[in-house]
């Protein structure tokens, strides 16, 4: 007797929502700064349905910007970091992050 196997198909999960790309996301963020890569991480993962995540992005996001912009108050005026600099930073683990996860 032959056996039915059913497989599930993989076209079936594609979302039609809209799924922020890394280039966006690391555009967005080098633009808008990390509460915009929070924002385009969270509902990435809501459109996939992980809640679970879209929580831990937002605790992360906030944490993380309170933690960036301290640092940036904390930096001295004799010392001379260019305005680029900070950008460039989380601009790059937001990309890793993206790609990470």
């Amino acid at each position: 007797m032959e056996e039915l196997v059913i497989e599930k198909s993989v076209f079936e999960e594609i979302p039609t929502e809209k799924i922020y790309s890394e280039k966006a996301i690391r555009v967005g963020t080098f633009l808008g700064g990390p509460l915009v890569a929070g924002y385009f991480m969270a509902e990435n993962f809501k459109v996939f349905g992980d809640y679970n995540k879209v929580r831990n992005t937002w605790i992360i996001t906030i944490l993380s910007t309170i933690v960036i912009f301290s640092l940036i108050f904390m930096i001295p005026e004799d010392v001379k970091i260019p305005n680029i600099v900070f950008p460039f930073i989380y601009m790059g683990i937001a990309a890793y992050l993206t790609k990470t996860y």
